[in-house]
This record gives structure tokens, C-alpha cells and sequence, in this order.
């Protein structure tokens, strides 16, 4: 187990330190730049997600988990695979943004 599964992350730019540790080059790569990519990263990535910081959470700080990776204009969110597409999606944004 890797010091990354221990725990979940506290703020989303530690969320997407980690998984820049955890994807290779070309996988970001292709998170940001095919659509399909990020799609089919819900099996993949997406489950790893869940597994390893959503799922291991009680309900109060699940919801403080989830509340790192709403913008101001979102609405609250709280269903696991929905949060999984959103921490990658934000974190695809955060690849854009970062080249």
C-alpha cells in the first residue's frame, strides 16, 4: 500500500498532486486530451477513486470531502460515481491549465 491509499486528501490541489504521483505522462495526456479517455476513466480511475477516498469516509466527512471539488455555482453533490466524474473532470481542467 503506498503512503497515497492511507488517507484521502484534504484540499483538491493535494487530491491532483496525487494523482499526478499516481498516472504516468502519457495517461494525463490523454485524460486531457481525449474526451473519451476521461469517460472511460470511470472504470479505472474513477473506481480507484471511490475506493480509496470515497468509500473509506464516515457520511460527515464524506460530505466535507466532496464539498473541495464544488464550484461556487455547483450544486451539492453526494453520489459516489458522480463525485468520481467530478474530481476528474476538475483534475482534467487542472492538466489543461498546468501546460
Amino acid at each position: 500500500m503506498s503512503k497515497y491509499d492511507e488517507m484521502p486528501p484534504t484540499t483538491a490541489q493535494e487530491a491532483f498532486a496525487r494523482l499526478d504521483a499516481l498516472l504516468d505522462e502519457e495517461e494525463k495526456k490523454r485524460l486531457a486530451e481525449d474526451e473519451r479517455a476521461v469517460i472511460n476513466a470511470h472504470f479505472s480511475l474513477g473506481m480507484w477513486i471511490r475506493n480509496n477516498w470515497i468509500y473509506p469516509l464516515n457520511d460527515e466527512e464524506r460530505r466535507s470531502f466532496l464539498k473541495m471539488f464544488e464550484d461556487d455555482g455547483d450544486d451539492y453533490f453526494f453520489f459516489s460515481d458522480e463525485t468520481s466524474s467530478t474530481i476528474i473532470n476538475k483534475y482534467v481542467e487542472y492538466l489543461k491549465n498546468k501546460s
